[in-house]
């Protein structure tokens, strides 16, 4: 494919070689195709696409992680609009592997990747904002679903800054016995959903030891808990949640890749329904303060059978902690949003008084003083993105996120021993087949529609109601309806759903799409990932019934497009008759829509016909007085 390159720096990138001195083995496999390579110590293997990677021989680093042969498999995501996987091997002493193919076992370190067709790949059937073709799959000279990248890739791998480095491993080598708490704060676009994930990625690896026998040990850690309060760009799911999730190290060799390939139903959850906790602060704070006491009561110091058994849905027989000398405090890593200045610096400082982290990572800022707290202040990650790369913005990474979501047909959970998501895309959201809930049985915990900034009365929640994103969750406490008026069901539904108003009255399932309300046989059709199975048993685990939460978040308009209208609007369809025209959007110029941006690697020429209809909106949103964050 290419010819080995000189060595840059250290290293050099990998050189596929076939014939008499092949380092590496190409196989056909169900999802496409399948590598196993042999690497040396100053080689280092650039992938992008959609991958699965395991470790046969040696030791590989990526992305803060170690991999051994002991460690699971990784599913990683690495499409254009995110750094390309870098692997690098280390020249450890290797105990021979009946995995290892005969033509590589001069090699001491021998990986194997191979395509996994989740369904990802195919996102921009319904969504084009990361690119045609995001995980180039039609590229790249391209095995299956990944691709291994040549040297002028090097600048978009995912290089973590050398103090990043050196932190997570000072971190990662404190007692396990200790309590660790890491909370990461910093401005928009510093890194912090990278560092957060390269500290987990250390903590989920095997302790860094010279012997062989070691390596092959269990880590030290089996769990590491993610406590996400970032509402607009979580990590693992759809925005609008403040979430917790425990993070397996049997069953999670390490998590690489953007926020709408890594879907998860977390552990426990709370829906605050927008990006920003700026309109809903006494809600978030109560989400935050709700998950931080779970996890101190609950997960800290609770023993590895027990902590399985939460994970699995099943309620331990007893709260079992372990002995004072034989125990392992499970880390927990707490994810904040960029809102930095004013109310969002209220909010992060209130969150990380009542976490009270052992350690404070301060991103691209001065090191903050803490007496009770040790803090560290590292560089903001500046990736040295070159010319064939195309980042994507917070509100394009919300939107793949929220249509990834509702088009998956398997989200893994807590419970899940896989990692990997799968998808389907071939159908759009307007023509799959929607659930039908019968409001008094399916949903027995209610309806409620979040004031979010306007209070919205009762004859119009329906409509409110209609076509909106909902939050499925675990009522505990419904309100009784009001018997001596005799409510219809609609009006039962929604007095029952009152207390889904109060601040983390209700834990959240699941993220769903109401399609349609048939007033009259009290019916909604819901699309929503999760199978009624699954949420019953979330519902049984919660020991509440089902309820459904709207809040601010909206359907992206992709979300309602049908292939053929997705493209129209990125140009691609056929002209109309024969003949070429602007190119419509439900009759309109797709330039002229109103409030509507597009982005302009999509249209082209036509974005310089943009006028100030196509911009949206800009509502200020900085009114909020410290004094409105209570508790």
């Amino acid at each position: 494919m290419h010819e080995p390159e000189p060595l840059i720096g250290a290293r050099r990138c990998f050189s596929l070689r076939l014939g008499t001195n092949a380092n590496a083995i190409v196989e056909q496999t169900a999802a496409g195709g399948a590598l196993v390579c042999g690497l040396s110590a100053k080689e280092t293997l650039l992938l992008g696409g959609v991958f699965c990677m395991r470790v046969l021989r040696g030791q590989v680093h990526v992305a803060g992680a170690t991999l051994t042969a002991a460690s699971p498999p990784l599913t990683a995501y690495a499409p254009d609009v995110y750094p390309s996987a870098e692997l690098l091997p280390t020249a450890e002493p290797a105990p021979p592997s009946e995995q290892v193919p005969r033509a590589l076992t001069e090699y001491d370190v021998v990986v194997r990747v191979e395509s996994v067709a989740a369904g990802i790949e195919h996102i921009a059937q319904v969504c084009p904002v990361a690119g045609a073709d995001p995980f180039g799959i039609h590229a790249y000279n391209a095995l299956g679903t990944f691709s291994v990248l040549g040297p002028d890739a090097r600048a978009d791998a995912l290089r973590l800054p050398e103090p990043w480095v050196d932190l997570c491993s000072k971190i990662a080598a404190q007692d396990p016995a200790l309590p660790l708490s890491v909370l990461v704060r910093g401005a928009k676009n510093t890194g912090k959903s990278t560092l957060v994930q390269c500290l987990a990625n250390t903590l989920l690896s095997p302790p860094q030891a010279q012997s062989t026998a070691s390596r092959t040990a269990p880590p030290r850690r089996r769990f590491v808990a993610l406590l996400d309060v970032d509402l607009g760009q979580p990590m693992l799911g759809p925005p609008g949640f403040v979430a917790l999730h425990v993070l397996d190290a049997t069953q999670h060799a390490a998590v690489f890749g953007p926020a709408w390939c890594l879907p998860r139903v977390p552990l426990r959850s709370y829906y605050v329904g927008d990006v920003s906790p700026r309109d809903e602060p006494e809600r978030f704070t109560a989400a935050v303060r709700d998950l931080a006491e779970y996890f101190c009561s609950e997960l800290q110091y609770a023993e590895d059978g027990a902590v399985s058994a939460i994970l699995s849905g099943r309620r331990p027989a007893a709260r079992r902690h372990q002995r004072a000398g034989a125990r392992r405090a499970m880390p927990l890593l707490v994810n904040t949003h960029g809102w930095v200045k004013g109310l969002g610096m209220d909010l992060v400082a209130w969150t990380q008084r009542h976490v009270q982290p052992t350690h404070v990572v301060e991103l691209g800022g001065d090191t903050p003083t803490d007496a009770a707290t040790e803090v560290h202040a590292v560089p903001a990650f500046e990736p040295d993105v070159d010319a064939r790369a195309r980042r994507i913005n917070a509100a394009e990474s919300r939107t793949l996120s929220t249509l990834a979501y509702l088009h998956a047909t398997r989200v893994p959970g807590a419970a899940d021993p896989q990692h990997s998501a799968a998808w389907d895309f071939a159908t759009p959201l307007l023509a799959r087949a929607p659930f039908e809930v019968t409001v008094p049985e399916g949903l027995p915990g209610g309806l409620a529609v979040l004031p979010s900034g306007a209070e919205v009365d009762e004859p119009l929640s329906l409509l409110a109601l209609n076509g909106a994103l909902v939050a499925l969750c675990a009522n505990a406490s419904p309100e009784p309806p009001d018997t001596d008026a005799a409510p219809s069901v609609w009006h039962a539904a929604l007095r029952r759903g009152q207390t889904l108003l109060a601040p983390a009255a209700a834990p959240a399932l699941a993220l769903a799409l109401v399609r349609a309300i048939d007033r009259d046989a009290h019916v909604l059709q819901v699309l929503t990932p999760l199978s009624p199975a699954q949420l019953a048993a979330l519902s049984a685990a919660h020991g509440a019934p089902l309820a459904a939460i709207k809040g601010a978040l909206e359907l992206p308009v992709w979300g309602a497009l049908d292939h053929d209208a997705v493209a129209d609007v990125v140009g691609t369809g056929p002209p109309k008759h024969g003949v070429a025209g602007p190119v419509l959007l439900a009759g309109v110029p797709r330039a002229h829509a109103p409030y509507l941006v597009w982005p302009p690697e999509l249209l082209g020429a036509a974005a310089e016909e943009e006028g100030m209809m196509a911009r949206p909106r800009k509502v200020r949103r900085n009114l909020m007085r410290r004094s409105q964050v209570r508790g």
